[in-house]
């Protein structure tokens, strides 16, 4: 495992790559099937070689090989190796200032949230006072009741809650039966069901309070009406024996009143003085 990035080694892999050639670095591969290999500073190909500010490395086909365990790698192996060997080089003239300027900007990110952190108080272990739950932290230095308690004990009232509410809506439900019942029997407005809502169909047989103050008038008026037979019969009591002709007709306004009240159940209307020999 490779040990962590000590101050000291990352300040003379910052200085190594400051003392290098200034990039960007390039290849330049010799040959048509490759023998060698030059990496160089500000490289330019020039179609029959190359140009370049400096010479930085050279890789050949036959480099220093002393360990046994490669001795099966063939030609063309071995020269892929090479090639990146050489890519590796050139390309670490950019890859490492790269790489230190990231892990100074992450550094600074860490140092900006650890003072951002330090902002708030320390975090305190909390403990479960009934032994049943794990420990958690808090950002106070008071102790707080267990929260997985709390949790249960609000799922037992709300348990109970809810069994209250469900004999509330039974009560209700069963005071909702009986005004339906007092409306019409249950042949008419029919059985709790999927398809049938007797509570609905109560209602709708029930007249409307603007009906029944509609109504209400009505019955005033033909009250009224039903009254005036007392006026024809002291018109017929005082109506002259000759004049049969308002005699018959009074006569006939007072008895279609007599029926009509007895009809609707009113009173029958009398003269008071008529009323009295009535009793």
């Amino acid at each position: 495992m490779t040990a962590r990035l000590s101050p000291q080694r990352e300040t003379e892999i910052r200085e190594r790559a400051e003392a290098a050639t200034p990039g960007p670095w390039g290849l330049y591969e010799y040959g048509h099937g490759g023998s060698l290999i030059e990496v160089a500073a500000d490289l330019k190909e020039t179609g029959t070689g190359y140009t370049a500010r400096r010479g930085v490395a050279r890789f050949d086909e036959e480099p220093l090989d002393n360990d046994p365990a490669h001795t099966d790698w063939t030609a063309e192996e071995d020269w892929a190796q090479v090639h990146a060997d050489a890519e590796f080089t050139a390309h670490a003239r950019e890859d490492v200032p790269a790489l230190l300027a990231e892990l100074a900007a992450v550094r600074a990110e860490r140092d900006e949230a650890r003072t951002e952190l330090a902002k708030y108080e320390p975090l305190n272990p909390q403990q479960c006072r009934e032994g049943k739950h794990a420990d958690w932290l808090v950002d106070s230095e008071f102790t707080h009741a267990c929260p997985w308690c709390q949790i249960e004990d609000l799922k037992v009232k709300a348990e109970r809650d809810l069994d209250e509410v469900m004999k509330e809506r039974d009560e209700y439900h069963e005071v909702a039966d009986k005004l339906a019942d007092a409306v019409a029997p249950i042949e008419v407005i029919g059985e709790h069901s999927s398809m049938n809502d007797p509570w609905a169909n109560a209602l709708d047989l029930i007249t409307p309070k603007a009906e029944v103050d509609r109504l209400q008038g009505e019955l005033e008026k033909v009250a009224e009406h039903v009254a005036k037979r007392a006026e024809y019969v002291t018109a017929i009591n005082n109506c002259h024996p000759n004049n049969r002709h308002d005699y018959w007709r009074w006569q006939g306004h007072a008895e279609s009143r007599r029926q009509l009240a007895q009809q609707l159940g009113l009173p029958v209307a009398w003269p008071a003085k008529s009323e009295e020999a009535a009793r």
